[in-house]
């Protein structure tokens, strides 16, 4: 009770907190993109690693195309890199960072498909996140 009509006497207050969050929102940086690319190349190098782990685990039991497991798990860490590095030029040229970002996130489902699902997800959403214009 005392909340509620703390806020019904300051409706000017209310007004001005919700377009202070809406101009907060429209002049927003980069940022979301910068930590998207960075985070999601950093998983992906992890998840490179680890197939390269399982491929070298397939190969001493001898198990058929381990070898190309190995070889993707490279691939993957490789587009992991390229991510960190799209991400880490979000703010000085978007469009470049945006393609290297979706390029690195959709070559690596393709590379080592189910390990790549949360790197995956985070560089192709920030990605699509840098290609808006500013």
């Amino acid at each position: 009770m005392i909340i509620t009509s703390f806020w019904r006497n300051r409706p000017n207050l209310i007004l001005l907190l919700w377009f202070y969050n809406i101009s907060e929102v429209l002049n927003m940086g980069r940022t979301a993109e910068l930590v998207l690319g960075v985070v999601g190349g950093i998983f992906g190098i992890l998840s490179g690693v680890f197939a390269i782990f399982i491929g070298g685990f397939g190969a001493v039991l001898d198990i058929h195309s381990a070898e190309t497991v190995i070889e993707l798990g490279f691939g993957a860490v490789v587009l992991g890199i390229i991510g960190i590095i799209g991400g880490a030029i979000v703010n000085r040229n978007n469009k470049v960072a945006s393609g290297l970002l979706l390029v690195s996130g959709i070559l690596g489902f393709i590379a080592i498909s189910v390990f790549w699902v949360i790197p995956g997800v985070l560089l192709i959403v920030g990605g699509a996140l840098a290609f808006r214009s500013k």
